[in-house]
């Protein structure tokens, strides 16, 4: 699954994660999957904005991420492949902007 310019994303319902911060990286174990991650912060600030249920678009995440991590700004090509990673995992999947607009997950 490739994420797309414009596109919503929610974290995969059946994905339980769990984290543990190791020094500076970030290490996620899903149960659903048995796959384990190794995440920078970045990544693991952009995976963790969904884990409230929240269905969420580009600039949506942008904000939270910066936010969240205290930049000034986020490249857009940095979230763009993160995003993609997590949707070849598996982790996140699509969701329609009619579900962000109605507070649908």
């Amino acid at each position: 699954m490739q994420a797309t310019v414009g596109q919503c994303w929610r974290l995969n319902p059946s994905t339980e994660l769990h984290w543990r911060l190791l020094d500076s990286t970030w290490v996620v174990f899903d149960s659903r999957s048995g796959s384990t991650h190794e995440l920078e912060a970045l990544s693991a600030a952009i995976l963790m904005a969904f884990e409230a249920g929240e269905v969420l678009d580009e600039d949506a995440l942008l904000r939270q991420v910066a936010s969240d991590l205290d930049l000034a700004s986020l490249g857009v090509a940095d979230l763009s492949l993160a995003l993609q990673q997590f949707c070849q995992y598996d982790l996140l999947l699509p969701a329609s902007r009619h579900n962000l607009m109605h507070g649908i997950g």
